[in-house]
């Protein structure tokens, strides 16, 4: 118990959290007493919950430094908003990691295929694509 009351003391000291998950009660009771756990913010349910958590944690992170980038120079805005706008277009982006690989075999199955409101089917039931 020491052990890991130094451990979380430390990290925290650097700015790091540990987060806890699959506690049982007694568990979860005993590192409360011992203050090894001191928030309810530090430990979920299950490990879906944990990754789930630690995602989100890193996205927010994530857009964090990228508003601070964009006020750094505005070199750093417009690629953001070039970014944005083929994010938006790109049907394949996460799929065709580099431009290399749409070049090919894919745009063999693709055609040009009018759109009109609330009409255009684009697959229906039963269908195989």
């Amino acid at each position: 118990a020491k052990g890991f009351k130094k451990l979380v003391a430390e990290a925290r000291g650097m700015g790091v959290r540990v987060l806890w998950c699959h506690l049982t009660a007694k568990l979860l009771e005993a590192l409360r007493q011992r203050e090894i756990l001191t928030t309810d913010h530090d430990w979920v349910d299950t490990l879906d919950g944990l990754t789930l958590d630690v995602e989100e944690l890193a996205l927010q992170y994530r857009k964090g430094l990228q508003e601070k980038l964009v006020r750094v120079h505005r070199a750093f805005a417009v690629c953001q908003s070039f970014n944005l706008k083929r994010m938006a277009f790109e049907p394949f982006q996460q799929v065709f990691l580099m431009d290399l690989a749409r070049v090919g075999c894919i745009w063999q199955y693709c055609s040009r295929m009018t759109m009109k409101k609330y009409q255009t089917i684009l697959c229906g039931p039963g269908e195989v694509h």
